[in-house]
């Protein structure tokens, strides 16, 4: 039993570190190593509206957050905190999640994409604040 926790740990492990990539061809992303549980919309929603942020269907304000509307059609959300625009997206597994972040992906982005599990987190580099509370409020 010891064994396969040991190989499941390596397997996770490797897993993080694949999502990391090499330094130049993702320097805009970053990879969360967080617990393996699968994050839940209704326990983060619940969090974030103890913040006084609100949650909503994402609207395409502007070419990133079309794109991430369009590829992430039924699990990407909206949360508005303070004026600032976060996108989320649930994906059903870390997998799907790194896949989202891959087409996402742009060189230049304005935006900070920031993979926490099984899901994709999307906002401009100077939400740093609105940012900082959306992760904080992931709940499985």
């Amino acid at each position: 039993m010891k064994a396969i926790a040991s190989i499941s740990a390596a397997v996770a492990l490797a897993a993080v570190a694949a999502a990391c990539g090499d330094g130049g061809a993702s320097a805009g992303t970053t990879a969360v190593a967080l617990p393996t549980e699968q994050y839940s919309l209704a326990a983060t929603s619940r969090c974030l509206r103890t913040k006084d942020a609100t949650i909503g269907p994402l609207r395409p304000r502007d070419a990133r957050l079309r794109a991430m509307r369009d590829l992430a059609q039924r699990t990407s959300r909206e949360v508005r905190l303070q004026g600032d625009i976060v996108g989320i997206a649930f994906q059903r597994d870390e997998a799907a999640a790194s896949l989202l972040i891959e087409l996402l992906r742009i060189p230049s982005d304005p935006y900070r994409l920031v993979q926490a599990g099984n899901v994709v987190v999307m906002s401009r580099r100077a939400d740093r604040a609105a940012h900082s509370v959306v992760v904080n409020c992931l709940r499985p």
